[in-house]
């Protein structure tokens, strides 16, 4: 008799502690699982969250049911109005997929932090795949990670992540020309208006044809910031005179051509207008810092004018 009401107690103990916390709720708080995190410590953050009333009983139900190793890595919008059952079962099929935004004119490494952040890959996975991937003797991945809407699994495997990319690049961009590629780089961050950057590319092209410097800011900072332009703070997207003596590969003030690899992953519209430029009478150009629109000039002098009126005085 005081084995069985032992009993009793523990099953009608268990089925209160594994009810919802907050009955009928409609309130939804994320909860993040990330990589390698141990199954007490989700328990216990369930509890701290207010998730579940009991981390010990959310413990042994999953145990007892087998699936205290089965929960999947990810990010949740979990409600206090879900029993612990309930819990258990969502936390072992996996979070839905992540709905992934990447922006025209972002690079690698800001890819990788976005990614990073919302749990589809360990910080600096992409980066890191992307070294061992020019070791081998492959092209960079920058400028192949087309910028679109993705569904990515959370905690996917990189290998899977950058083959979405990938077919996804070659279905938008086709085979275009690596050159070409380049270029469109840095007219996405160049230039935001779609007739700038055919003046832009025509400009550039021409540039290149004659053998003339480049001199693109944005090949600058780039290396300047390391690869980050989400992330670089202003003060340091400023160039200096020495900035634009460095013996960098992709200081476009001191070297002829493109730089070694693109700057950016361009979108469509940059895509085209380096497959399209417009020939005209320019040479030069600068970004107006108030419209963001570009302001064009035929010489050297014109330029050094519009310089003065627009960015120094």
């Amino acid at each position: 008799m005081i084995i069985v009401l032992v009993v009793v107690i523990f099953f009608l103990s268990s089925a209160s502690a594994l009810e919802p916390v907050v009955p009928g709720s409609s309130e939804k708080q994320e909860f993040v699982i990330n990589i390698g995190q141990g199954f007490k410590e989700i328990a216990a953050a369930l509890q701290q969250q207010g998730l579940i009333k009991s981390a010990w009983w959310f413990k042994i139900y999953s145990l007892l049911v087998g699936r205290a190793q089965q929960f999947k890595p990810g990010h949740y919008q979990l409600s206090p109005a879900l029993s612990s059952v309930e819990l258990v079962e969502i936390l072992m099929r996996g979070p839905e997929d992540v709905t992934v935004i990447i922006q025209e004119g972002g690079t690698l490494v800001d890819i990788d932090h976005q990614l990073s952040q919302l749990g589809i890959i360990k910080a600096g996975e992409l980066i890191e795949f992307n070294r061992l991937r020019q070791l081998a003797g492959e092209k960079s991945l920058e400028g192949f990670l087309f910028p679109d809407t993705y569904k990515l699994a959370a905690a996917s495997p990189i290998s899977r992540v950058v083959t979405k990319f990938l077919d996804n690049f070659q279905e938008k961009a086709g085979e275009i020309k690596y050159q070409d590629l380049i270029l469109a780089s840095l007219l996405e961050k160049e230039a935001a208006h779609p007739q700038d950057r055919l003046l832009a590319s025509g400009i550039l092209t021409k540039r290149l044809q004659l053998g003339m410097l480049l001199q693109v800011d944005a090949a600058n900072v780039y290396i300047k910031c390391q690869g980050a332009y989400l992330t670089c703070p202003d003060e340091q997207r400023q160039l200096t005179r020495a900035d634009l003596k460095s013996d960098s590969p992709y200081n476009t003030y001191r070297l002829k051509g493109l730089p070694p690899t693109p700057i950016a992953n361009p979108g469509k519209e940059a895509i085209v207008a380096a497959l399209n430029p417009q020939s005209s009478k320019y040479f030069y150009y600068i970004s107006n810092p108030q419209t963001g629109r570009l302001i064009f000039s035929q010489d050297l002098d014109e330029h050094n004018g519009n310089r003065y009126k627009y960015l120094i005085r």
